[in-house]
């Protein structure tokens, strides 16, 4: 199997002081550090810290912050189901006619 590990890496080669933080913050000990990762898996610290990394809830706070601030400035037009449907639908057709102005004029002649 080709690898694209020099001969003699450590995981030394792969850490940063970032590394080393991220374990501290999370309590995590960095004992089975100094042994071979094959053997990692008999390492209490490494079973420890590996339960704890993978129940760490992750979030996309700007994904999050950015639905939540449509959905405030949506609250703020109006609370009637039916206006917002309106609404939507026009901004809808707003966008179609401004990416299709042509396609949008002819279709609307064709029916008058």
């Amino acid at each position: 199997m080709f690898s694209l590990l020099k001969e003699g890496a450590s995981v030394g080669d792969f850490s940063t002081r970032s590394s080393a933080n991220l374990l501290t913050h999370l309590n995590i000990g960095d004992e089975f550090l100094l042994v071979s990762p094959e053997d990692w898996n008999d390492s209490q610290d490494y079973q420890e810290g590996k339960r704890r990394v993978e129940n760490i809830r992750v979030v996309n706070d700007t994904a999050e912050r950015g639905v939540k601030l449509v959905e405030d400035f949506n609250k703020s037009l109006t609370n009637d189901e039916e206006e917002k449907q309106f609404l939507l639908a026009y901004r809808s057709l707003n966008q179609i006619e401004k990416l299709f102005p042509l396609q949008l004029q002819r279709s609307l002649s064709s029916l008058l």
